[in-house]
């Protein structure tokens, strides 16, 4: 079950690591460090058949107490091709062969006089 309304608001020319703390549909915590595949992805819409960039689970941070919290470090040059803007994002992960949308939201692309 994804969590919806994940919104990250991020400025053209920083470096930004978001975090999300994620819990499975029953209330338990799934245990990240299990995971073959946690991948971060933001697309012009969540009907786009590509991605304006990938974050990858090598890349991320796992932490918590039950290693359930994913940090995701997304750099000035993943988002230097894109245009200010209102994207779409989704977290999905893998555990035991299951593939699960875990979040869902608005990814919001600011100008900066920095870029």
């Amino acid at each position: 079950m994804a969590t919806r309304n994940q919104d990250v608001e991020m400025f053209k020319g920083n470096d930004i690591v978001i975090s999300f703390t994620l819990t499975n549909s029953d209330g338990t915590f799934p245990d990240l460090t299990s995971a073959t595949a946690i991948e971060f992805g933001v697309a012009a819409t969540a009907a786009s058949t590509t991605n304006e960039f990938v974050v990858s689970k090598p890349s991320m941070t796992i932490s918590g107490a039950n290693n359930n919290i994913v940090s995701i470090p997304i750099a000035a040059t993943d988002v230097a091709s894109m245009s200010a803007g209102a994207y779409y994002l989704e977290l999905m992960r893998t555990i035991a062969g299951d593939t699960i949308t875990s979040a869902v939201g608005t990814f919001f692309l600011r100008d900066s006089i920095h870029d």
